[in-house]
């Protein structure tokens, strides 16, 4: 970013960050630590409060009965952690929780999208056992509030969170004193204290930490109490335990004037046995303390705008050698350049012809950006891996990642030392700078074209319903595993694939393992699962399930410039010229842009026992390399019968290679090889045929699987 006026823009980039505030959870700028401060706030308790005067001592609110409901969500969804409950509301509902603050935004509790969301925790709070003396000091749930029109105006009526406006009105709040939240260890009642508008970076304390000095508490209680609409007379100590329910509001202007305006309602969490009260004693408050959106303007003047967008003042020379670079680098060792051409029908001399007097003409660093984006995942399709490394705020834990294995191969060794470069760092440390600023003045900034993730969510058609889980489903925060009643099946879904959960996760998968010793089926659920360890795979899930080794043999295939020899080392007498082997498997039978081959071998020992029954393998064709990988292993090796649609590919490839454009200095990613099975299946292209196909449109595979045990006498329970 340019420094012409280096304060002002700090200030926008903050701003930038803070719009994506603590609306339905996404999350604020670093939320960073709670102030430590001196003293409380006047008036301000540090001891237990006296309990408010009841109305009626003997008054139980009623509560539904919400146990069956909440044990069926979980069991369909491990991130359930309870159940919402507001009276003559909507709200009535399971709350979810996982480490992406994002994620609920826009799935629903069976993780397909939906546009309301769901409600859902921060993913900083901590719940402790369930019992709500065990949570964070502020438990902070988000939910949204569309609007109705979207964006525009709130609706008491709508779906989520909106139907927290219902407060708005004096007569409901003063008849609704408490909300509950329902875990497996019983209801937790909550007495409502504050009802009130913010901004989304609230002062002199954020809203939104889950634990604070005892000092800077009193003081979030204290403001609070100060924005509400009503006083409540409700004392809160330094010792209780507080929820907020936080959504989006449209009352200082629609979504697109002003998307920094919050709601919430917050309570403090009462004890067993302190008397309840019908009706809330409240009063309304005069002059509550408003929103302060001046923080948050958006005025922005021509020069601070060429600055946003030129953070590294490349000039077109300098973005011309780029892209003549990317092309010579593609050119010399991207193997699928080829079909590239044949999907295009163009060729190569006449596609960089019509390219490279575009990127001369181009006006901005941020333009080159976007364009560079667009070429290799839109033009391109992202074939071959072909992607422009994105995510300035990852970059530094992909890095680190990479630094901790570079012994694992070459390729790791040199992605390691690419990623951890000087110039690296220091472009996608500038990269991140104006990043946030691009995407929350996207109506500003309209050639860029580019949004994160967040703003790219698409509405998925209706998918059929999973049928029930085993009721007796455990899970130790990753695996779930159970036995459908009669225990002749047994079921294990797997969400994350990754090298870091292999420790966690094996002495639960061989404890389950044990369990399951009599079953007759044994369901291996990997639809979605992300991460990419083969070791996962061959440790936890190939070795206990064998009896003797499996051996899997496939073709790498490469093309043997200069920057793919940084990564493979061609010399290696394994690495033979394709024109000395047989007729190799390719699209369109022949062998595209590879130079060398060769064989490889991945060869599992068994380490038994396993479950012993018959093993199912279900894919819905979502999952990362290493489900792909599994699918591949267990096809092949005759080990399970493979139920759904097909892997994106066989899961043997090699990370994707990388270039760094010399002068952004901006890492472009690409397949350097392409895997198969000596039979031309399981390739880059496409994995393992499943054995029993689905359509996605009317049966899940879980489902599928169900029934094909059934009709087989497999043992389903009737």
């Amino acid at each position: 970013m340019s420094a012409r006026n280096p304060g002002r823009m700090a200030a926008l980039v903050l701003a930038a960050a803070l719009a994506l505030g603590a609306c339905a959870g996404e999350e604020a700028a670093p939320k960073g630590e709670a102030p430590s401060l001196a003293a409380p706030a006047p008036g301000y308790s540090q001891e237990k409060p006296a309990p408010s005067a009841p109305e009626a001592p003997s008054y139980q609110p009623e509560v539904p009965d919400v146990a069956q409901l909440l044990r069926q969500s979980r069991r369909r969804n491990p991130d359930t952690v309870g159940w919402l409950y507001i009276p003559d509301t909507a709200i009535n509902e399971p709350v979810l929780q996982t480490s992406d603050n994002d994620y609920y935004r826009f799935h629903d509790g069976e993780k397909n999208y939906r546009e309301s969301g769901s409600v859902f925790v921060d993913y900083e709070c901590t719940l402790g056992d369930g019992r709500g003396g065990t949570f964070s000091q502020n438990t902070i749930l988000y939910g949204h509030n569309l609007g109705n029109p979207r964006g525009v105006k709130d609706d008491p009526q709508g779906e989520r969170f909106a139907q927290l406006m219902h407060f708005t009105d004096e007569t409901f709040a003063g008849r609704h004193p408490y909300f509950f939240f329902i875990t497996e260890q019983g209801v937790q009642t909550y007495e409502i204290f504050a009802v009130a508008y913010l901004d989304a970076n609230t002062e002199p304390v954020s809203y939104i930490l889950p634990e604070y000095p005892a000092a800077a508490f009193s003081l979030l209680i204290e403001d609070m109490k100060r924005r509400s609409l009503y006083d409540y007379g409700v004392p809160v100590g330094g010792e209780d335990k507080v929820m907020t329910l936080s959504c989006c509001s449209h009352k200082y202007g629609s979504e697109k004037e002003n998307p920094y305006q919050r709601f919430v309602v917050m309570g403090r969490l009462m004890e067993d046995g302190q008397p309840r009260q019908e009706t809330a004693h409240l009063r309304r408050n005069g002059q509550p303390k408003e929103p302060d959106f001046t923080k948050y303007s958006t005025e922005i003047t021509p020069d601070e705008r060429i600055a946003a967008l030129n953070w590294q003042n490349l000039g077109g020379g300098q973005m011309a050698e780029d892209f003549d670079a990317l092309f010579k680098t593609l050119e010399e060792n991207y193997p699928y350049l080829q079909s590239l051409e044949q999907r295009l029908g163009m060729t190569r001399q006449e596609l960089y012809q019509k390219l490279r007097p575009q990127i001369a003409a181009t006006g901005s660093d941020g333009d080159f950006y976007t364009g560079l984006h667009d070429l290799l995942t839109g033009t391109f399709k992202g074939l071959g891996g072909l992607r422009l490394e994105d995510d300035p705020y990852r970059f530094p834990e992909l890095a680190g990642e990479y630094q901790a294995r570079a012994g694992e191969s070459r390729l790791i060794s040199q992605l390691s030392a690419l990623y951890n470069s000087a110039q690296a760092r220091e472009s996608y440390q500038k990269l991140g700078e104006p990043y946030g600023l691009i995407d929350t003045y996207r109506s500003v900034y309209s050639q860029m074209q580019y949004t994160k993730t967040s703003w790219d969510y698409r509405p998925a058609p209706a998918r059929p319903q999973n049928p029930a889980l085993p009721q007796n489903l455990r899970s130790n925060g990753n695996v779930q595993a159970g036995l459908y009643e009669d225990g002749r099946i047994a079921y294990i879904r797997i969400p994350d694939l990754s090298e870091e959960r292999i420790g966690p996760d094996r002495e639960f998968l061989l404890d389950f393992y044990r369990q399951a010793a009599g079953a007759q089926s044994v369901i291996l659920d990997l639809c979605g699962s992300t991460g990419d360890s083969r070791e996962y795979v061959d440790g936890l899930l190939l070795a206990p399930n064998i009896r003797e080794p499996l051996t899997l043999r496939y073709w790498q295939l490469s093309r043997a410039g200069e920057q793919n020899s940084k990564f493979f080392d061609f010399s290696d007498p394994a690495w033979r010229p394709v024109s000395e082997l047989p007729r190799l498997f390719w699209p369109g039978g022949g062998i595209g842009g590879f130079t060398h081959a060769r064989l490889l071998e991945r060869r599992v020992e068994p380490a038994g026992p396993g479950p012993g029954g018959r093993l199912y393998l279900l894919t819905d064709g979502r999952g990362e390399r290493a489900a792909r990988y599994a699918a591949t292993m267990m096809k092949n090796g005759g080990l399970a019968t493979l139920i759904g649609t097909c892997p994106a590919s066989g899961g043997l490839e090699e990370e994707p290679a990388a270039l760094a454009l010399p002068q952004s200095g901006w890492i472009v990613r690409y397949s350097a090889d392409y895997t198969l099975l000596p039979n031309g299946s399981c390739s880059n292209l496409s994995g393992a045929r499943p054995d029993v196909a689905v359509d996605p449109a009317k049966e899940t595979p879980l489902a599928a699987c169900l029934r094909v045990i059934s009709e087989g006498g497999g043992g389903f329970p009737q």
